[in-house]
C-alpha cells in the first residue's frame, strides 16, 4: 500500500515547501517535549540532523536557552547548521560536534535532559555501509548512487546485521556512559528524496534496527495520545502536509521511540 495518496509527479517542491516541512515536524517535536517534561531543560543533544532544522524549530517553540550539542559527521552540513541554528536559537548555547555518534560520546556532558533525532537511522546505516570509500559524505545528493548501495545492502544480510549491531552498541555505550532522562527519536517513511518503491524498501530495512533500538527503552505510553491530539493552527500550503496517509505515517506512535533507557 502506498503511504501517500498524492501523485508525486504533480508536486511542486521548493524552498517554501522545505520551510513548511521543517516547521511542521518541529511543532510535533515541541509538543512531545512539552508533554513529556515538566522541568526546565538545560542540556539537549541532537543526533545527525544533516541539512535539516526540525529540532531547532522545536526548541524555538519551547523557548529553549540551554546547551544544545549537535552531532553530525558531515562537514558541509555542520557549516550550514552553524548559521541556521544560531538564527533560530539566538539565546541557546550551541556546540557543534563534527563527528560520528561514537566519536562524539566523550565530548558530551554527563547529564543530558533529552537526546533528539529525526529520521537518523537510515542515514546511519547507509553511511556505515559506504564509509570505507568515504562515499556517502561526498555524494549525499547523488540519489542513484545511494539507491544502488541500498539495493546492494538489502541482499547482504551479513553486512546489514553487522552494521545494525554496531549502531545498537553505540547507543548502548552512549546511554550507559551518560545520564539521559529521555530519548525522542522518529523513523517514519521518508517522503521526499526517494520514490515510493525505494522509500518502502529503505523503511523496511531500517525497521529492524529501529525495533532493536526500541527494546532498549521504557516507552512512554502516552505518545499516541500526544501525536493524535496535536492541532496546527497554521494552514500549510505544502500539499503533502494535507495528505491523510502521510499524517497517519508521521503521527503513528509505531514510528517513534520516546522514553527512558532501561538500565542493564
Amino acid at each position: 500500500m502506498k503511504y501517500c495518496t498524492i501523485d508525486k509527479k504533480k508536486i511542486k517542491y521548493n524552498e517554501e515547501s522545505q520551510v513548511e516541512w521543517e516547521d511542521y515536524l518541529g511543532k510535533i517535536y515541541s509538543s512531545i517535549i512539552k508533554n513529556t517534561n515538566n522541568k526546565e531543560l538545560k542540556t539537549i543533544v541532537e543526533i545527525a540532523p544533516g541539512y535539516k532544522y526540525k529540532i531547532a524549530n522545536a526548541l524555538k517553540y519551547i523557548e529553549f536557552n540551554g546547551d544544545l550539542y549537535v552531532i553530525d559527521c558531515n562537514k558541509e552540513a555542520i557549516a550550514f547548521l552553524r548559521k541556521k541554528y544560531h538564527d533560530i536559537l539566538p539565546n541557546a548555547k550551541i556546540h557543534f560536534l563534527e563527528k560520528t555518534l561514537f566519536e562524539a560520546i566523550e565530548f558530551l556532558p554527563n547529564n543530558i535532559d533529552i537526546i533528539c533525532s529525526n529520521h537518523c537511522l537510515d542515514d546511519m546505516i547507509i553511511n556505515e555501509y559506504m564509509k570505507n570509500e568515504n562515499m556517502f559524505l561526498n555524494n549525499k545528493n547523488n540519489k542513484e548512487l545511494i539507491i544502488k548501495n541500498w539495493n546492494e545492502l538489502k541482499n547482504n544480510s551479513d553486512s546489514l546485521n553487522m552494521i545494525n549491531s554496531k549502531i545498537i552498541n553505540c547507543f548502548k555505550l552512549l546511554f550507559s556512559r551518560k545520564k539521559v532522562n529521555e530519548l525522542i527519536l522518529s523513523q517514519y517513511m521518508s517522503n521526499g528524496f526517494f520514490d515510493d518503491f525505494n522509500s518502502q524498501m529503505i523503511y523496511d530495512i531500517t525497521r529492524n534496527l529501529f525495533n532493536q533500538l526500541k527494546e532498549l527503552f521504557v516507552i512512554n505510553e502516552d505518545i499516541q495520545n500526544i501525536l493524535s491530539n496535536i492541532n496546527f493552527s497554521k494552514k500549510y500550503k505544502y500539499i503533502y502536509l494535507n495528505d491523510i496517509k502521510l499524517q497517519q505515517n508521521i503521527h503513528s506512535a509505531e514510528n517513534w521511540i520516546v522514553g527512558e533507557y532501561k538500565d542493564e
